[in-house]
Parts: C-alpha cells; sequence; structure tokens
C-alpha cells in the first residue's frame, strides 16, 4: 500500500498504473480523468517500491510474481492478512489496527502532506474545502495570541 499512501491515488488508479516512462509514473484518474505524474527520483518510497518489484514482464507497476495484474481482491486479502498479522503483533494498538480499512490510504496520503493545499493538489481536488471535509483530519497547529 506504500504507492497508494505516497500518492494519493485512488486504489483503482493504482492498480492500473503503468511502469514509469523517463522518471515519471503517470497516470490518469479513473473517476476524474485528470492527469497526474510523480518523479520517481523525490521519492525514497517510489524508488524503493520499484526496486522491490524488480524485473517482472509487465507494464503494470503493480503486477504478481508471475506478471499478472493485481486485483481488487488480491489487494484486499493481502491487506487484511498483514492487518491482523500487525494487530498480533502490537497488541497495544491492535484495536486501532482492526479499524483501518483499505479505503483509507487516501485519507492517510492527506495526512501525510505537509500542509491542507499540499494535500488538495496530491489528492487532486479542485477545492481546498472539499479536502479538509473528507480527507484532511490531523490536526492544524495553532499559535497563541498570548
Amino acid at each position: 500500500m506504500d504507492i497508494a499512501t505516497t500518492t494519493g491515488m485512488r486504489l483503482t488508479d493504482a492498480r492500473t498504473v503503468l511502469m514509469p516512462v523517463e522518471g515519471r509514473l503517470r497516470f490518469r484518474s479513473i473517476k476524474t480523468g485528470k492527469w497526474g505524474y510523480f518523479v520517481v527520483d523525490k521519492s525514497p518510497v517510489l524508488t524503493a517500491l520499484l526496486k522491490r518489484r524488480g524485473n517482472a514482464d509487465s507494464v503494470m507497476l503493480l503486477t504478481t510474481n508471475t506478471g499478472k495484474k493485481v486485483s481488487e481482491s488480491m489487494l484486499r486479502t493481502r491487506y487484511n492478512a498483514a492487518r491482523i498479522k500487525a494487530a498480533a503483533a502490537h497488541p497495544a494498538l491492535a484495536v486501532d489496527i482492526k479499524a483501518m480499512y483499505l479505503r483509507d490510504t487516501r485519507k492517510r496520503a492527506a495526512d501525510l502532506a505537509d500542509d491542507m493545499d499540499e494535500a488538495s493538489k496530491l489528492l487532486q481536488h479542485s477545492s481546498k474545502s472539499l479536502t479538509a471535509k473528507h480527507y484532511r483530519t490531523k490536526a492544524t497547529e495553532l499559535k497563541a495570541v498570548r
């Protein structure tokens, strides 16, 4: 799920994105039709993802070991297995871990962004109010007046 939390892509977009060309991970959002790209070298997570992927014979970024496209059910099954394993490994956080859903990756990406402008741009929203209302849950740092 590194790609989804790093790029803020919807899961369908993350599953269907092609391999980078000339160092750019280019995609078109299936829901909105907006184009976007990420420079792979500017992200240590994307660089590591490409190294882990290896040289599978496929134009798709996310593939199985045999080069087949990853389906939504494959992602969900693996995510649920990882969530159960993480909950067992961290009993103090088990309740929070079990409450996480696969679809929460965009919300997580928005919270990892430095500010609202960056989060809105990352999620390709036309207005910051949409990002603030539905995705950004990170607390805003306030400055005391006295």
